[in-house]
């Protein structure tokens, strides 16, 4: 969610001092994330469940009919 945000907010820049190995050695180790997001939904240990429900387009609907919005 976190990627999607920076993205859907068009940020240009981010800023870091760290890579990903120097928090994998202070034991934040995002490896297996990034192995995660590789394999399909059926093989991940977090699965992505798709649920029904009457309303579910309601609020794309009223961004849809927003007029005062900022396109993305």
């Amino acid at each position: 969610m976190c990627l999607s945000a920076i993205y859907w907010s068009r940020i240009k820049d981010i800023y870091y001092c760290n890579t990903r190995t120097d928090a994998k050695n202070i034991g934040f180790d995002d490896e297996f994330i990034y192995n995660e997001i590789k394999k399909d939904n059926d093989e991940r240990i977090v699965k992505l469940k798709k649920i029904y429900v009457d309303n579910s387009m309601e609020s794309f609907l009223l961004w849809t009919n927003k007029e005062d919005k900022e396109e993305y």
